[in-house]
């Protein structure tokens, strides 16, 4: 059963966007200058954190370390929002450090007026700290509710959502629609898998962008203990979409 997307002005899904997410395959070493304004990494900063849906769907691609991995990742920063622009590749390029600086790339923090304020570019360091621990599957089981039945205490307001058009590709006017296989996780979030993409060609290289924009959208969800019939929450999966569109700005 198809997921439903609806206006972003209801309680589901929140479907135009504009982002700060670069292009997957953009990334290059030392694209942000060594003058910037360096903020020093504070974990209470931190407004958004990469998605557990998006965290999995990264690594998953790689072979993670048992006892896992530790990557500095430098990062610029947007100054109206505080959300990672663009990631320098890693000195040392291998998997694990890309796959990395591809999840450092959504997080967004909180800025003081002094950042706000500053004339230089600001940049940050993110400690990211690789798993294997972060590798998930689902344990249900379960057939597939319609979404209609889900209710949510958490929902993400439009400009949060809006932050997840990926960087640049307005300019092509590309529009996307992704959609999730879902599960209702224990503690109420959601966790997501198998991003499939309409609207492209299937090596289009923005592919990966929408893929990554859509799990992290499901970050911001959390479900209310019991369905719309009464039903427990917990362990029910279902399908939800999400329908990218170009910023008036990025075209």
């Amino acid at each position: 059963m198809a997921g439903t997307c609806v206006s972003k002005f209801a309680l589901a899904m929140i479907c135009a966007v504009s982002s700060a997410s670069p292009v997957s395959g953009q990334r290059l070493p030392n694209m942000i200058p060594r003058g910037a304004d360096t903020l020093a990494f504070d974990a209470q900063r931190i407004l958004v954190r990469p998605s557990l849906s998006l965290r999995s769907f990264v690594l998953a691609k790689i072979n993670v370390p048992a006892d896992g991995r530790r990557v500095a990742v430098r990062c610029s920063l947007g100054r109206e929002r505080g959300g990672v622009a663009v990631c320098d590749a890693p000195g040392s390029q291998g998997d694990i450090e890309n796959a990395a600086a591809a999840i450092a790339e959504h997080y967004r923090f909180q800025l003081d007026e002094r950042m706000r304020d500053s004339e230089s570019m600001l940049a940050i360091v993110i400690p990211e700290h690789i798993t294997s621990a972060d590798v998930r599957s689902s344990t249900s089981s379960a057939p597939f509710i319609p979404f209609s039945q889900l209710r949510f205490s958490r929902m993400a307001a439009a400009d949060e959502l809006g932050d997840l058009y990926p960087m640049g590709l307005g300019r092509r006017g590309l529009s996307a629609r992704v959609r999730l296989d879902c599960e209702v996780l224990p503690n109420l979030n959601l966790f997501c898998l198998n991003p499939q993409v309409s609207g492209l060609e299937a090596d289009d290289p923005a592919l990966d962008s929408f893929q990554l924009a859509g799990l992290q959208a499901s970050g911001f969800f959390l479900a209310t203990p019991e369905l719309a019939n009464g039903q427990a929450a917990p362990g029910v999966r279902f399908r939800m979409t999400f329908q990218f569109e170009p910023p008036p700005y990025d075209q």
